[in-house]
C-alpha cells in the first residue's frame, strides 16, 4: 500500500512539473511577442525570434511527453487486462511486454530536452535583451514603430 502510494505522488510530482514547464514556456513566448509587438521588423530581433523558436521546441516536447505518458498508461492497462485473463503471467512478464512497447513509441527523453530547450532560450532571450538596450543607449536605434490614428 504504501508503495503504491509514494509510485501515484511521484506520478503526480513529474505531471506538475511536465504542465510547470508547458506553462513556463508558454508564458515565455507570450512575453516576447508582447515585448516586441511594436518594434520595427529589423536584424536585431533574430534573438529574440530564435528565442521563441525555442521555446516552442521545448513546449512541442513537453506536449510529446504528455502524449507518451498516456500511451504508458494504456499499454500498462491492456496488459493488466491479459493479466487478468490470463493468471499465469507474471507482474515481470508484464513489465518487460510494457517496455518493448514503449521503445516502439519513442525516446524517453522529452522531460530532459523540454528543460534543457527552455533554459536554452532563456539565456537567447537575455542575450536578445542585452544587445537591444546596447542598439538604443549607443547607436540610438529608434525601435517603436510610431501608430498613427486616423481621427
Amino acid at each position: 500500500m504504501e508503495r503504491d502510494k509514494l509510485i501515484e505522488t511521484l506520478n503526480t510530482l513529474r505531471h506538475q512539473r511536465i504542465y510547470y514547464l508547458l506553462s513556463v514556456a508558454a508564458a515565455c513566448i507570450g512575453f516576447t511577442i508582447v515585448s516586441t509587438q511594436n518594434n520595427k521588423l529589423d536584424y536585431y530581433l533574430i534573438p529574440a525570434g530564435l528565442a521563441v523558436l525555442i521555446w516552442l521546441l521545448s513546449f512541442i516536447c513537453g506536449l510529446c511527453q504528455i502524449r507518451r505518458t498516456e500511451k504508458y498508461f494504456a499499454i500498462h492497462h491492456s496488459y493488466y487486462e491479459l493479466q487478468d485473463d490470463n493468471p499465469q503471467i507474471t507482474q515481470i512478464e508484464i513489465r518487460d511486454l510494457v517496455n518493448d512497447e514503449l521503445s516502439k513509441f519513442g525516446a524517453k527523453q522529452y522531460v530532459k530536452w523540454q528543460r534543457n530547450f527552455l533554459y536554452i532560450g532563456a539565456i537567447v532571450f537575455i542575450y536578445w535583451h542585452i544587445q537591444n538596450l546596447y542598439i538604443h543607449t549607443y547607436i540610438k536605434v529608434p525601435n517603436k514603430v510610431e501608430v498613427k490614428t486616423v481621427g
